[in-house]
């Protein structure tokens, strides 16, 4: 295919300037028979052009004047038969089937059906196996209708995820977004995970935020909302989760999903992740504890919603009025948010949830007891009890023990000898060590009956360690628990002793030295 120069050149030197077609030709490199196919085109087309005062006169001014084409519409594959065609149509019925079942990240592209194809031995280009599947997956371009949202009638959620050091440690935490199409105002909080007891506090608090519920809420086919979807008679079927039907009935609000693949049915909150995500972290994404980057992240979105947006006057947190007026009020007290499960204690006096094991005080072992599984918290109770036997933070690390070393004391009192070594006592606070360590590492049964004197009196750690730092000035001897007890129970009497000043101090070292000297 010539140049549109080489075909300007042609026109004009052999119709214009009346040259050889020979010359023309050898001057272009190109064969005489070329110039001639131009020339004559031209011709031709001029001559219609003169004869033709119609619209279609215009399409063949710019035809005159455009570069060459060739047309390779007609042309026939040669080597994109009906076999490799069927193979392809098989591999795009089988990413539809993976993106029904969730598996949309596992699908097949253009270059692993072409790998496919060669491992079957067919010889094809990459190019040809793109464009073949380009065709068969192409559709017709699909129109998108703009909506007008009343106010207060819909919200919008979606989840995301964000990387932040919390306590200098790089750490997954998912975000959850709330968008009101109607305000334009959003809010979100951070979580540790994106399980049903996350996604119903994040609605508690968002609710809270409110003091309203909306009417409906939209969401995205997610797994802790939707657990299956079933093809009936073509209509897809969605099996909603229990726990999502518990917050609807107790909250009173509606619920839509939107189709498979169709985040453009909640396009107000389909940006607003990154949005959000990109405000409040670009810059600052450092923080001490997690409840420190959800403040920071809550203040971000406060901060944006009181900014004006174009092309409205008013801002979204004005906006918001609006919407309060016609949503509904929002129970007084706040959803349960958390499961009920039943767990056996095993042998090491712990209950696994979630591939982690909780510790419960030891004579609990053996027993069938309850546990309330929340977003942050694990509570034990005993069965048909209100009190709770035990409360942990929740770890989301699998195959993970979290151990309370007052569970055992008892135990550790039989078996002295294990304390040291024992996982309890290397997740006990730094204090604990640090008190066994200095004056109880080689009589651990002692310091095991100081740990259930604290326990049984209400003893804090700080009047522990106030009443080692007191007998560290009166004696040289090595501090045992009967002189720590000794010690807080006089100061807890009616007229506790005055705090000593440096002379006092001085004076007792002294005295005690004496002291030891005459005995």
């Amino acid at each position: 295919m010539i140049m549109l120069s080489k075909k300007q050149d042609i026109i004009l030197r052999c119709v214009r300037d009346r040259e050889s077609q020979t010359k023309v030709a050898k001057d272009n490199c190109i064969s005489r028979t070329t110039v001639v196919k131009y020339l004559n085109e031209y011709r031709s087309k001029m001559e219609k052009l003169h004869k033709n005062n119609s619209v279609d006169s215009v399409l063949l001014m710019e035809d005159i004047v455009s570069a060459p084409k060739y047309d390779s519409s007609n042309r026939k594959k040669r080597k994109l038969n009906n076999d490799i065609i069927d193979i392809i149509e098989t591999c795009l019925d089988n990413n539809s089937e993976k993106i029904l079942n969730r598996q949309g990240k596992q699908i097949m592209k253009s270059i692993d059906i072409y790998d496919y194809l060669i491992e079957l031995g067919h010889d094809i280009g990459r190019a040809t196996v793109f464009d073949a599947v380009k065709k068969l997956k192409q559709k017709s371009k699909e129109a998108y209708i703009r909506i007008e949202h009343p106010a207060g009638a819909e919200c919008q959620f979606d989840w995301g995820e964000v990387k932040l050091y919390i306590a200098g440690k790089l750490t997954k935490l998912s975000l959850s977004v709330f968008s009101l199409p109607y305000s334009d105002n959003d809010m979100g909080f951070l979580f540790p995970a994106m399980n049903m007891q996350c996604l119903q506090t994040a609605h508690a608090m968002y609710f809270d935020y409110l003091d309203r519920v909306p009417d409906t809420m939209v969401y995205d086919n997610m797994k802790t909302a939707v657990s299956k979807i079933e093809n009936l008679d073509h209509h897809r079927q969605r099996i909603v989760t229990d726990g999502f039907k518990q917050m609807s009935i107790y909250y009173q609000f509606n619920y839509r999903f939107c189709n498979i693949a169709k985040g453009n049915e909640k396009g107000k909150v389909e940006r607003k992740v990154e949005y959000l995500r990109r405000k409040a972290f670009c810059r600052n994404d450092r923080f001490d504890t997690l409840d420190e980057a959800n403040a920071h992240f809550q203040k971000t979105c406060l901060l944006l919603n009181n900014q004006k947006r174009s092309p409205r006057l008013s801002s979204p947190l004005d906006l918001l009025a609006d919407e309060k007026r016609v949503m509904k009020c929002k129970p007084l007290v706040r959803f349960e948010c958390g499961a009920f499960l039943t767990c056996r204690v095993d042998k090491y006096s712990c209950v696994t949830i979630d591939k982690t094991h909780y510790s419960v005080p030891e004579q609990y072992t053996g027993l069938m007891i309850q546990a309330r599984v929340y977003a942050y918290k694990i509570k034990l109770f005993l069965p048909n009890k209100t009190d709770s036997i035990a409360v942990h933070d929740r770890n989301y690390s699998d195959n993970n023990w979290i151990i309370n070393i007052n569970h055992y004391l008892n135990t550790f009192l039989r078996k002295p000898g294990g304390f040291k070594h024992s996982t309890a006592y290397k997740q006990a606070p730094d204090s604990i060590k640090s008190i066994f360590e200095k004056h109880f590492q080689d009589n651990p049964k002692d310091f095991i009956e100081l740990m259930q004197y604290s326990n049984t009196n209400n003893r804090s750690l700080d009047e522990i360690e106030n009443a080692i730092e007191k007998l560290a000035l009166l004696t040289y001897r090595p501090i045992t628990s009967d002189m720590i007890r000794m010690v807080i129970d006089k100061s807890t009497q009616e007229n506790p002793p005055q705090i000593l000043g440096a002379i006092d101090k001085i004076s007792l070292k002294q005295i005690a030295a004496y002291n030891d000297l005459l005995q």
